[in-house]
C-alpha cells in the first residue's frame, strides 16, 4: 500500500506554487513515505528530507553546482523531537491502517507534538556549493548568462525581460538639487517609454542617515503634488507582472496614500497602490494595510485586498504584482511572501467597456503616470521610488518571489 504524508502550510489561493527554493509559496504538498531519505532534529524542529522530489527528471548542472534534496521542516514541542521522529518512522513501516498522516498549520494534525509551523523546500534551481546562493541560469558553456540581466536583476530568460524598467539610479537631475530632467527606460520598450515631463517637484533623494536605501543609490523623491509622465502610454490587456521598490519617505503623512502608477483620464482609469479608498483614482483618505488596483474602463470599486504591505517611512518596500491568464491577482512582498491574493472577478462579457462591477480584475493595464493617477496632485504618492517595471507576461509565483527578494537585497542596506 502506498503511504503519504500531507503537509498543509496555508489555505489554498490562486497563487499556490509547486516549487520553492526558500520555503515560501507552497500551500499544500503530499509526498510518499518511500521517498524519505532521512530525518534530522534540532530544538523545536524536525526536518524530513526527500529524494527524487523535483519538478524535473534531469538537470544539466555547471561545475560546482548541486540541487539540494527537498526538505519539509516541522515545528514541534521542545523536548519532543525524538518522539515525533519515532511516530513518523513507525507510520512509514506500517502495512495496515490509514494511507496517510497530515500536518496542518490551519487545523488538526495527526500528531500532537507538531506545533503548527511548516516550511516546504522543493528546489527549482541549483545552488553554488561555494557561495550557497541560487544559480538562476547557465548556458552550455557553464558560464553565467548576463544578457537577461537589467540593472543588476537577472530576469532569467528573454521572455521574462521587462518592457518597462525605470531605475532611479539612471535618473538625471538639474543642478543644485533641481528637478528630474531625464530617465531612460532600460526595458525592451526602449525610448518609447522614457521620461517625458515632470509635474511638481521630483528631486534626487540620495541615500543618507534617514534612509535605508543602499548608500550611494539615488532615488526619485516625490512631493505629494508631483508626478512624472512617460513619453507614451504602456497598454497591456493580458497577463502581466509588475514590480516596484518604494518608501513613503519622511515627507509622508497619514492622509497621503502611495499611488505608484496610473493614467491621465478620470473615472475608469488604470491606477494602483497601497492605502486606497473605494476608488484608487479618487482618494479621500488613507487606509493602511490595503492594496488596490483599477484597470481601464472599470468603474466599480477597485480590486483590493487587506494586506500587511509596509507603509514604512524609511525602509525600502517591495511589491511584485502578477495577473495570471485567468485574471487572478497575486502580490508578493520583500520577503517573497504572498502579501495579497485577489481571486478573479470577471464581468460577462469581459470585453464590455464602462464596466461597473466591483472588484473587477480584467481590463487593460495602462501606465502613463508614475507617482499619481488621473493627474491627482493632492493625494498622490509622496516618498521615494527606487525602481518600477512591467513584464508583458505572468512569470509565475516562483520567479515573482525570487525577483521580489533580489530587488530588496539590491536596494536596501
Amino acid at each position: 500500500m502506498n503511504k503519504f504524508i500531507i503537509f498543509k502550510l496555508q489555505d489554498v489561493t490562486p497563487a499556490g506554487a509547486s516549487v520553492s527554493d526558500d520555503g515560501s509559496g507552497i500551500e499544500i504538498i503530499s509526498l510518499p513515505v518511500d521517498s524519505i531519505s532521512h530525518m534530522t532534529a534540532k530544538e523545536g524542529e524536525v526536518s524530513i528530507f526527500y529524494k527524487d522530489v523535483s519538478s524535473y527528471d534531469e538537470s544539466n548542472l555547471s561545475t560546482g553546482e548541486s540541487i539540494k534534496k527537498s526538505v519539509i521542516s516541522l515545528s514541534c514541542t521542545k523536548g519532543e523531537e525524538l518522539s515525533l521522529i519515532e511516530k513518523v518512522s513507525n507510520f512509514t513501516g506500517l502495512e495496515r491502517g490509514s494511507p496517510y498522516i497530515i500536518f496542518d498549520s490551519t487545523g488538526e494534525s495527526t500528531f500532537g507534538e507538531f506545533t503548527g509551523n511548516i516550511k516546504a523546500v522543493v528546489k527549482n534551481h541549483p545552488v553554488n556549493r561555494v557561495t550557497g546562493k541560487t544559480s538562476v541560469v547557465t548556458d552550455n558553456g557553464f558560464t553565467a548568462v548576463s544578457s537577461n540581466t537589467i540593472n543588476d536583476i537577472n530576469f532569467g530568460s528573454v521572455e521574462n525581460k521587462p518592457i518597462l524598467d525605470l531605475d532611479s539610479r539612471d535618473a538625471v537631475f538639474g543642478g543644485g538639487g533641481g528637478n528630474i530632467s531625464a530617465l531612460a527606460n532600460a526595458g525592451t520598450g526602449g525610448s518609447t517609454y522614457d521620461f517625458l515631463s515632470v509635474t511638481g517637484s521630483v528631486i534626487n533623494g540620495s541615500s543618507n542617515a534617514t534612509s535605508n536605501f543602499k548608500l550611494g543609490f539615488n532615488t526619485l523623491s516625490f512631493d505629494v503634488d508631483s508626478y512624472i509622465t512617460l513619453a507614451n502610454v504602456l497598454s497591456f490587456p493580458f497577463d502581466y507582472t509588475m514590480y516596484m521598490v518604494y518608501s513613503n519617505g519622511l515627507k509622508a503623512t497619514t492622509s497621503e496614500s502611495p499611488i505608484i502608477y496610473g493614467e491621465e483620464t478620470g473615472g475608469g482609469a488604470t491606477s494602483g497602490g497601497v492605502g486606497i479608498a473605494s476608488r484608487v483614482d479618487n482618494i479621500t483618505y488613507n487606509i493602511h494595510n490595503k492594496i488596490g488596483i483599477s484597470y481601464g474602463d472599470r468603474y466599480g470599486e477597485a480590486a483590493s485586498a487587506d494586506t500587511l504591505v509596509s507603509l514604512d517611512e524609511i525602509s525600502p518596500c517591495v511589491l511584485v504584482i502578477r495577473r495570471d491568464k485567468d485574471s487572478n491577482v497575486s502580490v508578493y512582498n520583500a520577503n517573497g511572501d504572498l502579501a495579497a491574493s485577489i481571486p478573479a472577478v470577471v464581468h460577462n462579457p469581459a470585453q464590455e467597456t464602462f464596466n461597473v462591477k466591483n472588484g473587477e480584475t480584467t481590463g487593460i493595464l495602462n501606465v502613463h503616470l508614475i507617482g499619481s493617477a488621473s493627474e491627482n496632485t493632492t493625494k498622490s504618492f509622496s516618498g521615494r521610488l527606487g525602481r518600477f517595471g512591467v513584464i508583458e507576461r505572468d512569470i509565475g509565483s516562483f520567479e515573482s518571489q525570487r525577483i521580489a527578494k533580489e530587488l530588496f537585497e539590491l536596494y536596501s542596506r
